[in-house]
């Protein structure tokens, strides 16, 4: 089943705000849970959803101000924690209480599933964290983080009329072929990396207001969930590229280290972009990670 025919369904947030989910596979089957990164959208992970759509019911949902949901209540904001707070209202609309879903973050989704495994952590049958830590990107530089983090948050809630004036001269900008050949030349994207997908992210990327970017940018230099990923037990598939930027494929093997019942697997040359380089190899990855577990399952079981 593709992306493009899956059910779209709101679900109402904690604070009153809607939040958009794509529903993909049959309704008897067991759930996945995606949860994708900072303005990255569904093609980011496509592949995945389309392949597990075949024997899962997979959930898709935007983050508040992303897509198809609604900004932020007046009261709330963007930290990990509220988007945290987001998904476990989706778990609770679509996951039965008697089952236990597969969750699978992308990226700033990694930081928000393992936030969300804080509030539910018995609640997920497994997890899969792509490209991602539970922790900032920044972590080492304590001084320089926390000050962006600060800068990000009130430039992004006091800046909001100057940034939604300026955002379509940035989204002219961007939005062109050009920032293609500018991501490539400057290592953020593989070579290779299709071209449509790529500029199909830069355009969900910059629907985004500015000044709920630049929150959620100040969520994720400000959160720090690594106590909380050193006490799950259920079965942890960790991928991670050695060509990403944003995230060493070294910190995630040794977070891939900490936990016993982890697996981690390294990409060579992909990006940060990986799973739009490599959609199929991700997909099949996670199969066969999900294989693996149930067939373990049966065993125990046996």
């Amino acid at each position: 089943m593709s992306l493009h025919q899956a059910r779209k369904v709101f679900v109402t947030g904690p604070g009153g705000n809607r939040l958009a989910c794509r529903i993909l596979g049959a309704h008897h089957h067991r759930t996945v849970v995606l949860t994708s990164g900072i303005g990255c959208g569904p093609v980011f992970m496509t592949a995945i959803a389309e392949e597990l759509a075949r024997d899962h019911r997979v959930v898709y949902w935007d983050y508040r101000s992303h897509g198809e949901s609604d900004l932020a209540p007046p009261t709330g904001g963007y930290s990990i924690a509220e988007h945290a707070d987001d998904l476990d209202k989706i778990v609770r609309a679509f996951v039965p209480s008697d089952q236990k879903p597969i969750m699978i973050g992308f990226s700033m989704g990694v930081q928000v599933t393992i936030e969300w495994s804080r509030i539910c952590p018995d609640r997920a049958g497994a997890y899969v964290f792509m490209l991602g830590v539970p922790r900032n990107p920044m972590h080492r530089t304590v001084l320089l983080r926390s000050r962006a983090a600060w800068l990000a948050e009130r430039i992004g809630k006091y800046g909001r009329p100057v940034l939604r004036r300026v955002q379509p001269l940035v989204n002219g900008a961007l939005r062109t072929p050009l920032t293609y050949e500018a991501a490539k030349r400057f290592g953020f994207i593989a070579r290779d990396c299709p071209r449509d997908e790529f500029l199909d992210f830069v355009h969900y990327a910059t629907s985004v207001p500015l000044d709920a970017y630049l929150r959620c940018a100040g969520g994720i230099l400000d959160h720090d969930a690594t106590d909380t990923f050193l006490r799950i037990s259920q079965p942890v598939f960790m991928l991670a590229a050695e060509d990403d930027v944003l995230i060493r494929a070294e910190d995630a093997r040794r977070f891939a280290d900490k936990l016993p019942q982890a697996r981690f697997e390294q990409l060579s040359f992909a990006s940060h972009a990986g799973s739009i380089e490599y959609g199929t190899y991700f997909a099949g990855a996670t199969r066969r990670f999900l294989r693996r577990l149930a067939l373990d399952q049966k065993l125990r079981a046996a």
